[in-house]
C-alpha cells in the first residue's frame, strides 16, 4: 500500500519530535497505553492498547493502569510497567526538549521539580536520563501503573491515546540524555516500538517504508507493507487531478 499526504514530514521516530504529520508514524510502529476507537466517528471513545484496563478516582487526579502482558518489543524484549515509569519520567524530566505537541505526562505531580533539576543539568543522566523518582508515577508491579496529576484533569486519559504519549523502550533509551537521543540512530534509523509495524526503509526526501510485524500483540496487520511518499506540492496536485478525472 502506498498513498500520497499533503503535508511535510520528517522521518524522526522519537517522541521528543511527535508533530502531527508525523503522528502516523508514531501510530505505526508504537503502542500507547489506549487508543481511539475509529469505529465512533465522534472521535470520543477510547479503547485498550497497552492497557487492558484502567481505573479513575473521582477527583479525576489519580489514573491506575492495568497493562496487557505477553507484549513484546519488536527485538523480542518483553513489555512491562518499567517501559511506561521510564516514559512518563523521561518526558517530564525532558519537557523543554520537545518540539512536538504537549503530552500528558508534563501534568504529572512532582514533574515541574525534576523538569527544574534536568533544565538545571542537561547532560546529567542522573537528572535527564529518565530515572528520577517522584509523586506523579508509582509501579505497583511489572504491570501495574499508578500516576497522580498535579491538579484534577479529566482530559488526561484522552492525551494518552496521542503519539506524543507512546509508550518508548527502558530497555534501549535508559540513561540517555536528549543530546544523546538528539544524536543517537533509534532517532531516525533503528527504532523499536510494539506497534503493528516495524521500520524497513528510510530513502531520505524519496519515502518511508514501514514493514507488517509478524509479532504484533493483535495479529500480523493486513497490509504486508505501507510505503509513505514524500512528493512535492506540484506533484502532489497533478496526481489529484489525474484522480479526480479518473473518478469522473
Amino acid at each position: 500500500m502506498s498513498w500520497n499526504r499533503f503535508a511535510e514530514a520528517n522521518p524522526v521516530f522519537h517522541t521528543i519530535d511527535a508533530q502531527s504529520n508525523q503522528y502516523p508514524f508514531f501510530y505505526f510502529l508504537y503502542g500507547q497505553l489506549v487508543r481511539l476507537d475509529l469505529g465512533d466517528t465522534s472521535l470520543q471513545t477510547l479503547t485498550p492498547d497497552l492497557a487492558e484496563s484502567w481505573e479513575i478516582t473521582p477527583d479525576a487526579q489519580t489514573f491506575t493502569f492495568k497493562l496487557r502482558q505477553g507484549v513484546k518489543w519488536h527485538d523480542g524484549t518483553d513489555f512491562t510497567a518499567d517501559d511506561v515509569v521510564y516514559t512518563a519520567t523521561w518526558a517530564a524530566e525532558n519537557r523543554n526538549a520537545y518540539t512536538g505537541f504537549p503530552t500528558g505526562w508534563w501534568t504529572l505531580k512532582g514533574g515541574a521539580d525534576i523538569q527544574a533539576a534536568c533544565d538545571a543539568a542537561p547532560d546529567d543522566k542522573t537528572k535527564c536520563g529518565g530515572s528520577s523518582t517522584f509523586e506523579g508515577v508509582t509501579k505497583i508491579d511489572d504491570y501495574t501503573v499508578q500516576f497522580t496529576l498535579a491538579a484534577p484533569n479529566v482530559e488526561f486519559l484522552r492525551t494518552l491515546a496521542d503519539a506524543p504519549s507512546s509508550i518508548m523502550p527502558k530497555h534501549l533509551l535508559a540513561g540517555q540524555t536528549r543530546g544523546e537521543i538528539l544524536k543517537g540512530d533509534f532517532m531516525n534509523k533503528s527504532p523499536v516500538g510494539t506497534g503493528p509495524f516495524t521500520l524497513g526503509q528510510v530513502v531520505p526526501d524519496q519515502f518511508i517504508e514501514f514493514i507488517a510485524s509478524p509479532g504484533y500483540y493483535k495479529g500480523p496487520p493486513k497490509l504486508e507493507k505501507i510505503i509513505y511518499k514524500a512528493i512535492t506540492t506540484d506533484t502532489a496536485l497533478a496526481q489529484t487531478k489525474v484522480a479526480s478525472s479518473i473518478s469522473s
